[in-house]
This record gives structure tokens, C-alpha cells and sequence, in this order.
């Protein structure tokens, strides 16, 4: 296994990513970022208000497109779903009428982005009884929509899934192949100040950490680059 940070190192623009892992005291843990290269994507934060994180408007005097605006995660009943847009809303709908997370994926394509190109989206669920995982992948190749999906049963102590919407974003190339599994150490507090002070500093527009306990978002992190100013 790669440690994320020597990953992240080497790429300028992975665009939106999302980790989720088991830190060494065994609790599960969700990191999810965003990056942006236009005005209107920077022009971002990451907030969570009793209990809804959503990624919101910083200057509300910028236009920008609904669709940069979401709920990157939720708890939904037994699960914890992560999502790198408005596909959030048809999953939660999926889930509250007791259909499936891939049902609601499956009728998704990729996301038409502010720079006009097709964006993939990142999505993944946690059963909190179970602690199963799964991840999906859609994106586009030519006129062909691919999704895909991947289920790990457990994950390990000190280890994680990591996955993101490029794997070259300077050349606009999507991520491709299973999620990565990455090792890693330290409380959730480190993970998320190494991940962060890892991303491209010119790019990087916001990121979002917090620990899963008892069903519940517990230890919540947030870092906003148009905050630190």
C-alpha cells in the first residue's frame, strides 16, 4: 500500500476526492475534498450547520451553476453516504424508498462541468451495522456512460479507500481502475492536516473530515482556503 500524501504529491489536480478508512482506535472515518480551477469553483466553502454539511456559495454576489453546490455527506438512516455532487439527492431518495444505492446510480450519467467537460462522479456508502463499503465510479468514455461499482467487506485498522475524479486532471483524465488502498496513521486531526497541506495550493478550495461513531458524525473537521485568508 501507498501512504495518500506521496500520491496526492505528485498530482496537481485530482479535482473532488473522497477517503474512507479505519483510524488505529479501529472508528471508521470520512475525508472528502474539492478543488477548483474557474472563479465560480473557488468560490466555494464547505460548512455543516446541526448536523448538514453542504459545500455553499463564500462571495453570494458570484454567479455559479446549481450543480457546484451539494451535500457531499449524510448519514441516511443505518448508512453513510458520500457523494461528489447533486447525485446525493437521488441516493437519499433511493434509500427512503427502501431501493438500492446502485438503483439510484445507475440512471446517473457524468456531470457536465463549469469548464464543459464531462466530470466524473464519486459516490460511496457505509452500512453502519455491517460496516460493509461501497464505492461507484460514472464517467464517460466517447459517447459511452461506464459505471462501476466495488464492495469491500471491511477495512482494516490504520488503512483506507481512496478514490478521486481525475487521476491526471491537468489533462482532464478520469480517474480509472479500483479505488486506491492506502495506509496511513495518527488521529483524524493529522490525517486531514496532511491531506490538506498536501493539495495543490493553488487549486485546493475546501475540505471536509469527520469520524463515524455510533452512527453518528462525530469530530468534525473543515478546512476553507478562502477562510484562512
Amino acid at each position: 500500500m501507498q501512504t495518500l500524501t506521496k500520491y496526492l504529491g505528485k498530482e496537481k489536480y485530482p479535482g473532488r476526492g473522497m477517503l474512507v478508512g479505519r483510524l488505529e482506535d479501529k472508528r471508521l472515518f470520512i475525508i472528502y475534498f474539492l478543488m477548483g480551477r474557474s472563479n465560480e469553483s473557488r468560490n466555494r466553502v464547505i460548512r455543516s450547520t446541526d448536523g448538514v454539511v453542504k459545500v455553499e456559495k463564500f462571495d453570494l454576489s458570484i454567479q455559479s451553476a446549481d450543480y457546484i453546490l451539494y451535500q457531499p455527506v449524510k448519514i441516511v438512516g443505518n448508512a453513510l453516504v458520500a457523494s461528489s455532487g447533486d447525485q446525493m439527492d437521488a441516493i437519499v431518495k433511493a434509500l427512503d424508498d427502501w431501493d438500492t444505492f446502485d438503483s439510484a446510480l445507475m440512471m446517473k450519467v457524468a456531470e457536465k462541468s463549469e469548464e464543459g467537460h464531462k466530470r466524473p462522479r464519486l459516490s460511496l456508502i457505509v452500512n453502519l451495522d455491517t460496516e460493509e463499503v461501497e464505492i461507484s465510479l460514472v464517467k464517460e468514455d466517447g459517447d459511452v456512460n461506464e459505471r462501476f461499482f466495488f464492495i469491500y467487506d471491511k477495512i482494516k485498522a490504520n488503512s483506507a479507500y481512496f478514490i478521486s475524479t481525475y487521476s491526471d486532471g491537468t489533462k482532464g483524465k478520469a480517474f480509472s481502475g479500483e479505488p486506491m488502498k492506502v495506509s496511513l496513521s495518527g488521529s483524524i486531526s493529522k490525517i486531514a492536516g496532511d491531506i490538506w497541506s498536501t493539495l495543490d495550493e493553488e487549486n485546493k478550495v475546501s475540505l471536509y473530515a469527520a469520524v463515524i461513531e455510533n452512527g453518528a458524525i462525530r469530530e468534525e473537521i473543515i478546512k476553507n482556503k478562502l477562510q484562512e485568508k
